[in-house]
């Protein structure tokens, strides 16, 4: 259960909204249990004996509890809509805050579509394994409880068997729960990859007209595509094999009981209302060890997205963010024996003396690689400076506050930037 720890933690999940819809899941739970306990008295106490003024009552009763379970599970239902929509947004947002924060290195190497999976996939991978399946675990096991007591008054052997097939449904669950983490890994790996592929060929649809270079990007596309393809049939067949498994047992689980129980209502040791309770609770606790199966399965799955977002929020930046602002608004810029390289081996800038007047006009000049865009990055922070010192209104650059620099520099790149909003964005 680190898994869950760890996701209540990263979402910063507040505690109080969870035990609110567990609380009506254990309600919805109860009432659910006490449905088929109702049938049994209506055909056992009511039916068979004639009992017309009670008919009527218990019918009431009946529709009654099957109203308040539904009831509850559509509070609870709706506060976890409510409560996943807000974690995945929030969790989103904290990974766009932490990119922001990071250094040039990150960006240069990171892959769009990489990212893009990371930010929204991973993201709803994880909400996913809380809102559906964990909540769903916990209304099964509810359920669980009363129904083995009532199983137990009964007929208690059915209760054993039971418990001696979960020996069996542990196998089958470690089987494939090991297969699906390795496959869900290769798959997200070849989703990756078609991702940056795609985002590389939607960002230069121009040029690549121009250069008629399409048939170039269709043969990537396509191989990349059928990957990807295959790995997703194959991650795929893998759940529907263990879902036809489970199906399977589950069927010869339902011939036993109904067989084992008609035996017992020929022989009149219980009734048939009895019987009728037997059927429906023995597929109600049949349930919940499929939903924990599942549950499982979705946990191994979501193992690579949860590594993955906690890859880039516990990811050290070498940039240093202060929250130091200018006084008067000067923004005299001095470089002082500034150098600076990107691979540790060629100087791109070398012991860089210059002072730039707030309000003045220069012009950096140069020929391609001797580090006019590097300048512009050094003053932007992307970069952390390594020799030497940058001053901004008598301020080391390393003292202010990263976001406040980039908010009050404009730069207009080489590579035209085209972002599909309204300006000013709405």
């Amino acid at each position: 259960m680190k898994i869950i720890t760890d996701v209540f933690k990263l979402a910063n999940i507040r505690i109080n909204r969870v035990i609110w819809i567990i609380v009506c899941l254990i309600i919805s739970a109860f009432l659910s249990a006490l449905s088929p306990g109702l049938m049994m008295q209506l055909i056992d106490g009511v039916l068979s004996e004639n009992k017309y003024s009670l008919f009527w009552g218990y019918i009431l009763i009946y529709i009654l509890v099957l109203f308040l379970t539904y009831i509850f599970r559509y509070i609870a239902n709706r506060m976890c809509i409510t409560f996943g929509n807000t974690m995945v947004a929030e969790l989103r947002l904290n990974l766009v805050n932490k990119i922001q924060s990071l250094s040039g290195d990150f960006f240069c190497n990171s892959k769009a579509g990489n990212l893009s999976l990371i930010i929204y996939e991973d993201t709803s991978i994880i909400k996913n394994l809380i809102t559906s399946s964990f909540f769903s675990v916990i209304s099964d096991l509810c359920i669980t409880v009363p129904i083995s007591i009532y199983i137990i008054f009964i007929q208690p052997s059915l209760l054993i068997g039971v418990i001696l097939l979960q020996p069996v449904i542990y196998i089958i669950q470690v089987k494939y729960s090991t297969a699906i983490y390795s496959k869900s890994t290769i798959c997200r790996k070849s989703a990756s990859s078609f991702g940056s592929i795609i985002q590389e060929f939607v960002s230069i649809l121009l040029p690549l007209s121009i250069a008629n270079g399409f048939n170039f990007f269709k043969k990537r596309i396509k191989k990349s595509s059928d990957e990807l393809k295959i790995d997703s049939e194959d991650l795929e067949l893998t759940y529907a094999n263990r879902n036809m498994i489970m199906n399977i047992l589950s069927i010869f689980w339902t011939a036993f009981v109904l067989g084992y129980g008609g035996f017992k209502v020929l022989d009149e040791k219980i009734s048939l209302g009895a019987l009728i309770v037997l059927l429906q609770y023995s597929s109600k606790l049949f349930s919940p060890i499929m939903t924990i199966t599942t549950f499982l399965t979705d946990m191994q799955r979501s193992i690579p997205s949860l590594e993955r977002v906690n890859g880039i929020l516990d990811m050290e930046t070498s940039i240093v963010h202060s929250n130091g602002s200018l006084v008067n608004n000067n923004w005299n810029i001095v470089f002082r024996d500034v150098s600076f390289t990107y691979d540790n081996k060629r100087d791109v800038l070398k012991y860089i003396n210059m002072n730039i007047p707030a309000s003045s006009k220069i012009a950096i000049v140069g020929e391609s690689g001797s580090g006019k865009s590097t300048l512009i990055n050094l003053i932007q922070k992307l970069w952390p400076l390594k020799t030497g010192t940058i001053m901004i209104g008598n301020h080391n650059i390393v003292d202010l506050n990263t976001e406040y620099i980039r908010n009050n520099i404009g730069v207009v790149t080489q590579n035209s930037i085209l972002i599909n909003s309204t300006f000013p964005p709405a």
